[in-house]
């Protein structure tokens, strides 16, 4: 009996915090800036990027990620 007990337990808690975690992952998000981009009409969409990163910075939370296409920027 106390053996049922535990692993009910046991399961519940591992599902919980499977639970838990999947959420963090999946809210982040991918952002990307590009030479030829802009910060007024861009989407920071891998189609549509950002040109600065004072843009990305504005818009960005803990666990996104930023690419930066190759160019240059001024």
């Amino acid at each position: 009996m106390m053996n049922h007990f535990y692993k009910s337990n046991l399961t519940k808690t591992t599902l919980f915090i499977l639970l838990v975690f999947s959420s963090f992952v999946s809210h982040s998000a991918t952002y990307y800036l590009s030479p030829g981009g802009s910060d007024t009409s861009g989407s920071g969409s891998s189609s549509s990027p950002w040109f600065t990163l004072n843009k990305a910075w504005s818009v960005v939370r803990a666990g996104d990620i930023i690419y930066m296409k190759g160019g240059t920027y001024r």
